[in-house]
């Protein structure tokens, strides 16, 4: 049952080719997915991968169908395991200068932060904006009275 699911999804994602299907199994097999109920999930989880990357190719500029293994990384992480929608994520790569790697540490933070939605995203923004204008008015002030009394 388990092969024929193989089998299936790589027919469905237009690709039966021998070596397709034998890396296919191989990543399978790597990932411990060995039960129909795992590869059902993990199935799911390809489908969001390249769901979200459909959202996101044209705004970051890829004309390409798939996403390449290291963008597939990204968007597990992000769309998967950290469930962010593909609104936050594109807050994120706009936030980043459209940089995979950058949008990955804006999203961990904003991961560990709990913060969800691109409103919590540009108060957080806003806060930690305020938070270091003050910051360098007090340093500039600082640096002003130790000149004029020194």
């Amino acid at each position: 049952d388990l092969i024929i699911m193989l089998l299936s999804y790589q027919k469905n994602e237009g690709n039966l080719s021998s070596l397709a299907i034998k890396k296919r199994a191989e990543d399978w097999a790597k990932n411990g997915i060995d039960t129909l109920e795992a590869a059902v999930s993990e199935i799911s989880y390809l489908e969001t991968i390249q769901k979200t990357f459909v959202e996101i190719k044209a705004f970051v500029g890829y004309d390409t169908e798939k996403p390449s293994p290291q963008i597939a990384k990204y968007l597990r992480a992000w769309a998967v395991n950290w469930g962010f929608s593909t609104e936050m994520i594109l807050h994120a790569l706009n936030e980043s200068g459209k940089s995979f790697s950058e949008a990955n540490k804006l999203l961990k933070k904003w991961h560990a932060l709990n913060i969800t939605t691109v409103t919590d995203a540009e108060y957080k923004k806003k806060k930690i904006d305020k938070v270091s204008k003050k910051v360098q008015v007090t340093c500039i002030c600082n640096l002003y009275l130790s000149y004029a009394y020194s």
